[in-house]
């Protein structure tokens, strides 16, 4: 994993996850979704029992809608990466179909499932 001033970004099951820091709320982080099905990511983060709690939902300065997850404490970088990769596996056996863009030029969100 590689903390970065506002971002955490590590791979896992071979997909890069980066996520956004909001703010000073240490384990939040914001996940931008740029498909049009907005409400299966909520129902994917908290089926899959990632996130404690989903707030500050809204629109991100690109447009896309943007929402900030608190990770279960203790938030230690394991937790986090556990946390991720529950996700990441539960989305790939479901919703195959989500794809997000890293923080390339060519990004499309904040949160980004690419295989690499």
């Amino acid at each position: 994993m590689r903390e970065g001033e506002d971002r955490l970004t590590c791979e896992v099951q071979g997909l890069k996850v980066v996520l956004r820091q909001q703010g000073s709320l240490a384990g939040a982080y914001a996940l931008t979704d740029t498909h049009p099905r907005n409400d299966q990511v909520f129902a994917l983060a908290l089926h899959a029992n990632v996130v404690a709690n989903v707030a500050k939902v809204g629109l991100d300065s690109d447009g896309d809608l943007a929402f900030a997850v608190e990770l279960p404490a203790p938030q230690s970088e394991l937790d986090i990466v556990n946390a991720v990769g529950r996700l990441v596996a539960f989305t790939e056996r479901t919703w195959p179909m989500l794809v997000l863009a890293n923080e390339a030029p060519q990004r499309r969100g904040l949160l980004g499932w690419l295989k690499r």
